[in-house]
């Protein structure tokens, strides 16, 4: 009988055709892992439209003269100008030519040495779009692993495995716990690295003749050095092995088979299962709500109370297991704690940190959860594998005779913020990045906003606690009583987590897009833009390379920042000014903060690009009336809508610098486009393809402009009194708005002034609502509103905003400033000092605003001008005027005479300089006779000084600097307080845009 199991992994090995595949059968209690095979001969998975047909089994070796050198540096300047354009494609086309005559495929050009591999090489190249039909066809622009679960399906998804290779699952499983026991013979009777010898040597044997007869193998054997005095028995159980594989693939279907490699090069012998059909997983289907829920979770917490020491230990591990019926929790320390269990958590004592991380992780392999989850996993598994006895959990990714070594979770980074962490053969589910998609309007994404409750203990306290742990006696018992009610509360809130009615039904949103869209369930319930993946397959399908391989496009820091940066400019640019902003200033009660869904705005082009981009939309309105639902599937609008905001502010930001210039030389958009296509017939005329590529791409030069001025452009430019420098911008400008505008209609078939036309018939939508349902909007940030007036409105299906939070009371000044669960929206208030406020800072601003919010004006003016006073603020302690860069562990003051621009001093604690690792040299200051180094984590290494606390009382404070800092934000916060005297107007929205049929006219 076929069995339904669960996919936990899919990862392809592109340079031996193969894709590896990882099973679990999480129905099936008592035989959770069912190990890992291998698909075959998977060269055709690879999709892409440019790679073409496979060129044949085997390739003959034909050596071709090397210009790889020469190639890369033309790839590295690509982008620089036309000319190192032009010596590519030459080069290319060179390349091109020579294959052909030859009939030589790319691996002849990479590495002919390697032919003889009967696989197909496949090498990636970052290249610009103009180079698609100049590359020879065995370039490939993606990813690996990505084409091959686009193809096939992705992880967390069940496949239907035959009963045969179940049954293989269970011979390979018997094969090698046989290989261990002799491996372990071996190494009981032989010196160190001298069993690994023998077993290569057997495996040769049997390598090169599978059928050895016991007569020739035992003569063998007395002719091989390292065998002669070696237990014949022990020969037998290599051989019977050998067998028993064998007699094992009789049984099995033709379609899998198991095979034992040996041990060659740079790579250890394996026991592995080969299947050659993938059809089994293009019958995935992704679990039910119910299947996710009843999956073996476990859910941890870990507690470093002294992470700021150098090589501070986990003295503190909560654990939580649930197996859809039972619940065991557990309490695992180095410390005395009474009573024994804690709200009926078991705690467990160990005399070291190694001894707790390797219990712990015991338990957990024991346990052998379907699911991982914590709360920020990026801390507590890395933190756990980075220990002294690591966090092994999970198979290993490729078995290996002999071996059964467990695995360290890993990073799995695909955007520049982490994404999520693997841990092989388990899902991990880290609710912090849910809190982030789930509830993004939140003030922050700490685990207090998620469960909604507040910390009982400040870290610097819990530091102290344990400070009373480690010393003992009665003290240290109720100090490690008081962690462990802190670290039971944190486990049992994020297992709470998972019995929300919210989180449940977002779990049934990404396992209805992980359906739609092949992605898998882990990675979309970390980050939206993931989704985007389906649109970037769409786009390769139809233009033979992926957008984010082409010029702007390819990912790296500053195209991140360019993105970034197009968004903001929608942002401030477009919503900001598309809705009314009357604003009440001060205190308002009863506020409903909601979301402007920028990501529906663009539903038409997208569904029109996408029948299964429509039909999320789609979903999406069926759920209109659940206002929590819609805001998270909102988040995945966005990354759909993501493409065209972005190219639509390109276009934007190049129109705006296009009607600033033509304004400030006093021209008219038609007389400059007449003078555009006179001095492109100018240049036309020269024949010259070079300069028409400048010309068009925005990039001609005044020397180019001054060679091919006619009369027409040259009576204009005297009548205007134009620098022959202004018009070249002026060109610049333009050529770019047109080029942008071109790429604009080639992407959407549609041009920005339709993109106009959509977003004000939707701000105009939302104007309306606002005033028919005569709502106040008190105030105005990013893409939320916050507004007065009508609930029931606002929950009607209709509405074209999303509610999504109610504040019992807000103060409206320079920001919006609200309370929610301890935390303040728009300003931190922290018991330690902060890395943008001080504590000097912090206490005047939370005194004047939690004031405020009671409408005591008075008293909060007295704690601003009392702030302000030189005389008081010089009384205070210095330690209040500190900044604190927690990450990386220093501090930061104002002073007078300092070495920086930006005025300040930095300093690290003597005290704390023994315990934190820096990985800098220590110099001496002969003049301030003061340690320090530079520390090199800064992107420019900053001076930072080693003090003791004498050295830091006797700092030359700029208190005039912390005067200007408090008068500059402290003044903003109280204007809120008076109330305006004239409302502002409202202003709709106009960009001026030139029409499209202009430029193109």
């Amino acid at each position: 009988m076929a069995l339904e199991a669960l996919l936990t992994d899919i990862q392809a090995i592109p340079d031996r055709g193969e894709i590896f595949l990882s099973f679990r059968d999480a129905h099936k209690k008592e035989q959770v892992d069912l190990g890992n095979l291998y698909l075959i001969d998977q060269k055709h998975i690879f999709f892409t439209g440019i790679l073409g047909k496979n060129k044949g089994p085997k390739l003959q070796s034909k050596k071709f003269p090397r210009e790889w050198d020469k190639l890369q540096k033309q790839i590295q300047n690509i982008q620089k100008d036309d000319e190192s354009f032009y010596n590519f494609c030459d080069v290319m086309k060179n390349i091109r030519s020579a294959f052909e005559k030859n009939n030589l495929s790319m691996i002849d050009f990479l590495d002919y040495e390697r032919i003889k591999d009967s696989y197909w090489f496949i090498y990636q190249l970052y290249a610009d779009m103009r180079l698609k039909n100049i590359l020879p066809d065995d370039f490939i622009k993606e990813d690996y692993t990505q084409w091959a679960r686009r193809r096939l399906t992705c992880p967390a998804k069940f496949v239907v495995l035959d009963d045969y290779v179940v049954k293989a699952f269970k011979s390979r499983n018997k094969i090698k716990d046989k290989l261990i026991n002799l491996r372990e013979d071996l190494d009981s009777l032989s010196a160190k690295g001298y069993a690994t010898r023998r077993i290569n040597v057997l495996d040769d044997i049997f390598d090169k003749n599978p059928h050895i007869k016991e007569k020739e193998l035992f003569n063998l054997k007395e002719n091989i050095e390292c065998l002669k005095n070696l237990d014949y028995n022990l020969i037998k159980k290599r051989k019977e092995i050998n067998d028993e594989i064998e007699n094992a693939n009789k049984l099995l279907n033709d379609d899998v088979k198991i095979v034992y490699s040996k041990a060659e090069k740079n790579k250890k012998p394996e026991l592995r299962i080969e299947k050659k059909e993938d059809i089994f997983l293009k019958k995935s289907r992704v679990p039910s709500l119910d299947e996710i829920v009843n999956f073996k979770w476990a859910f941890i917490d870990i507690e470093i109370p002294h992470f700021k020491r150098r090589n501070a230990g986990i003295t503190w591990i909560g654990a939580k297991y649930y197996d859809g019926e039972k619940i065991l929790s557990k309490i695992h320390t180095i410390h005395n704690v009474t009573p024994d269990s804690s709200k009926g958590y078991q705690i467990i004592k160990y005399k070291s940190i190694q001894e707790m991380i390797e219990s712990f992780t015991k338990e957990m392999n024991d346990f052998n959860p379907d699911i991982v989850s914590t709360y920020n996993t990026r801390f507590d598994l890395i933190k756990l594998r980075e220990t002294i006895s690591g966090f092994f959990i999970g198979e290993q990714r490729r078995d290996s005779a002999g071996q059964d070594t467990k695995t360290n979770p890993i990073y799995k980074v695909t955007t520049k913020f982490f994404e999520r962490i693997d841990i092989i053969n388990r899902m991990v589910i880290d609710f912090f990045r849910w809190q982030k998609i789930a509830r993004a309007y939140d003030i922050n994404a700490k685990l207090e906003m998620a469960a909604g409750f507040k910390k009982s203990i400040s870290y610097d306290l819990l530091a102290k606690l344990e400070d009373y742990c480690i010393r003992g006696e009665k003290r240290g018992e109720k100090a490690s009583g008081i962690i462990s009610k802190y670290l039971v509360n944190d486990v049992d809130s994020l297992s709470s987590l998972l019995n929300l009615n919210e989180f449940r039904k977002n779990m049934k949103d990404v396992l209805w897009m992980s359906e739609k869209f092949n992605i898998s369930i882990e990675r979309l319930l970390h980050m939206p833009n993931v989704i985007n993946e389906f649109q970037e397959e769409g786009y390769f399908k139809q233009m033979g390379i992926t957008r984010k391989h082409i010029f702007p496009y390819i990912k790296n820091k500053q195209t991140n920042e360019m993105e970034r940066k197009c968004i903001d400019y929608f942002t401030k640019k477009i919503v900001a000014k598309s809705v009314k902003r009357e604003g009440i200033k001060g205190v308002s009660e009863d506020v409903y903060k909601v979301f402007i869904p920028i990501g529906d705005f663009f539903r038409g082009p997208l569904s029109e690009r996408s029948k299964k981009i429509a039909e999320f939309f789609e979903y999406k309105d069926s759920l209109a009336e659940d206002k929590q639902r819609v805001f998270f599937l909102e988040q995945y609008a966005n990354a759909f809508s993501r493409w065209i905001a972005v190219d639509y502010s390109r276009f934007l930001k190049d129109k705006d610098k296009f009607d600033k210039t033509i304004s400030k030389n006093k021209t008219k958009f038609s007389e400059i486009r007449e003078i555009y296509y006179n001095l492109q017939k100018s240049i036309s005329k020269k024949q010259d393809i070079k300069l028409s590529k400048k010309f068009n791409n925005g990039n001609i030069t005044i020397k180019d402009i001054e060679e091919s001025i006619d009369k027409n452009i040259n009576s204009f430019i005297e009548e205007k009194s134009i620098k022959t420098e202004e018009l070249s911008k002026i060109i610049k400008f333009y050529s770019n708005t047109r080029k942008k505008q071109s790429h604009f209609f080639g992407n959407y078939q549609r041009g920005p002034s339709e993109i106009e036309k959509i977003i004000n018939e939707r701000f105009n939508r939302i104007n309306d609502f606002i005033e028919k349902n005569n709502f106040e909007v008190v105030a105005k940030e990013g893409n939320y509103l916050y507004l007065k007036g009508n609930k029931s409105a606002l929950q009607r299906k209709g509405a074209p905003l999303v509610m999504v939070d109610e504040i019992k009371k807000l103060y409206n000044s320079d920001k919006v400033y609200y309370e929610k669960n301890g935390f303040f929206s728009n300003i931190q208030f922290k018991d330690h000092p902060g890395y943008h406020l001080s504590m000097f800072e912090m206490n005047t601003y939370k005194v004047m605003i939690e004031n405020l919010m009671e409408n005591n004006e008075e008293k909060a003016k007295k704690a601003y001008n009392l702030a302000s006073n030189i005389a008081y603020i010089k009384r205070l302690e210095k330690n209040n005027f500190f900044f604190e860069n927690k990450s990386k562990q220093r501090y930061s003051a104002f002073v007078k005479n300092s070495e920086y621009k930006n005025g300040k001093i930095y300093f690290m604690l003597k005290k704390d300089y023994n315990l934190i690792e820096t990985n800098s040299e220590i110099h001496y200051d002969f003049n301030k006779n003061m340690l320090y180094f530079f520390d090199e984590r800064d992107k420019d290494p900053v001076k930072v000084y080693v003090m003791n606390e004498q050295r830091v009382s006797m700092l030359n404070l700029d208190f005039d600097k912390y005067q200007e800092r408090l008068a500059k934000r402290g003044n903003d916060i109280i204007k809120g307080a008076e109330k305006e005297k004239k409302k502002p107007k409202t202003k709709q929205l106009s960009f001026n845009i030139c029409p499209t049929k202009d430029i193109y006219k």
